[in-house]
């Protein structure tokens, strides 16, 4: 389990902070795709911040004592890889039923927003690589994976699914031949990925570059840099519109959507995730129009913790909070599955994906998902002959 968090450490900050960083330094200038200017020095104030607590994460964690359960032996059951193709076309029918990308708030509260929690196909597709026989077919698991991502105009699909293949490859033992299909799959979603995102990109209506402006695009919207960066500059300058932030990110707000999004209707008064008005607060856009249009910006764990507590505090916070996700992944009893889909999802979300809703949502998700699986694996395992194959955890 450690070389996985420790691995998901490394990809994250290479992929958002390091690579991004390296480009701009290689290219001459920075790049920037929300808006037109943002001082150079906010943007590497943030790669500083993003990086501190991730690096020191990343030492405790190297130098730890290993813990947790002895490597075990997990038993392989007839596939129920038909679950995922399942969640592909289901997604596929949520997005025919939201229609437009900017549409996305209106399922929030309704039962397609309910059933969807038992689909969090990232999810899905780690439980069922990790613990596929060698009839799975993993490139074709990931292909379907593709379809409904970009069904979804997501950016980031290709991102997840090879951050998931190569998890797969770094935690557990696999077959021969398994092992030569996820590198495969790799290798094909990173050739046909630039193709995903001009399809995404256009079905979001926003501009597609050509040549060098596309490649800046792509690192553009994996860099974490601008997003922070901007919102350094802007609290620093005084121009930030506070009062929305405080209202917005303020915890009593977040528990209210929290509470909203997770039943059939609205208990409080409707609201959109807090990332949604990072325009209004940084970018000066009308309040109303960043709740009427989906354009949700997010910032990261320790960006967020910095706009409201000094830097130290938010050092230690970040870290022990990724610690915290470490240990209850090596010390808890569930099966190792689990275990590799916490660090693997659950890290990468804490530290790109953040504002409390989007966590607790991702939480809720991650174990309606997880209990659905498991709830038709204990029915094949009872109503269908075992396969006498074992998988290898490696911790």
């Amino acid at each position: 389990m450690r070389k996985l968090f420790l691995f998901e450490l490394l990809y994250y900050w290479i992929l958002h902070v390091l690579g991004p960083l390296i480009y701009y330094q290689i290219r001459g200038e920075y790049i920037y795709i929300y808006k037109q200017y943002c001082p150079p020095e906010y943007m590497n104030q943030a790669a500083i911040i993003i990086s501190i607590p991730i690096i020191i994460t990343f030492v405790l964690v190297a130098f730890m004592i290993p813990i947790g359960k002895d490597p075990i032996k997990s038993t392989i059951f007839r596939r129920v890889d038909y679950y995922f193709y399942i969640g592909c076309f289901f997604i596929i029918l949520q997005q025919m039923r939201i229609g437009e990308y900017t549409n996305y708030d209106i399922i929030n509260g309704t039962v397609w927003a309910y059933m969807g929690m038992f689909f969090d196909m990232g999810v899905l597709m780690l439980a069922i690589f990790i613990t596929a026989d060698e009839k799975v077919n993993i490139v074709m698991m990931a292909i379907f994976y593709m379809i409904a991502t970009l069904s979804a105009s997501s950016r980031q699909g290709a991102l997840i699914l090879v951050m998931a293949l190569m998890a797969v490859l770094v935690a557990t033992e696999k077959y021969a031949k398994q092992r030569k299909k996820i590198l495969i799959a790799v290798l094909l979603i990173c050739s046909l990925s630039p193709l995903g995102y001009l399809y995404a990109t256009t079905q979001r209506g926003d501009p597609v570059g050509k040549g060098m402006e596309l490649t800046d695009q792509i690192v553009g919207r994996c860099s974490n840099l601008e997003v922070l960066g901007d919102a350094l500059y802007q609290k620093k300058e005084n121009l930030w519109n506070s009062d929305v932030f405080e209202r917005k990110y303020s915890i009593e707000n977040q528990f209210k959507i929290c509470v909203n999004s997770l039943v059939i209707g609205d208990v409080f008064e409707d609201d959109v995730y807090p990332n949604q008005y990072y325009r209004t607060i940084f970018q000066k856009v009308p309040e109303q129009q960043s709740r009427e249009t989906y354009t949700s910006i997010n910032l990261t764990l320790t960006g967020y913790l910095y706009l409201k507590y000094p830097l130290l505090i938010s050092i230690i916070i970040t870290v022990g909070i990724l610690l915290m996700i470490y240990l209850i992944a090596c010390l808890a009893k569930w099966p190792n599955y689990i275990s590799i889909i916490i660090l693997t999802k659950v890290t990468t979300s804490i530290l790109d994906y953040f504002d409390w809703v989007m966590i607790v949502n991702d939480l809720v998700r991650f174990s309606l998902t997880l209990g659905a699986f498991y709830f038709i694996e204990r029915i094949v395992k009872n109503y269908v002959p075992r396969i006498k194959k074992k998988v290898y955890i490696s911790w």
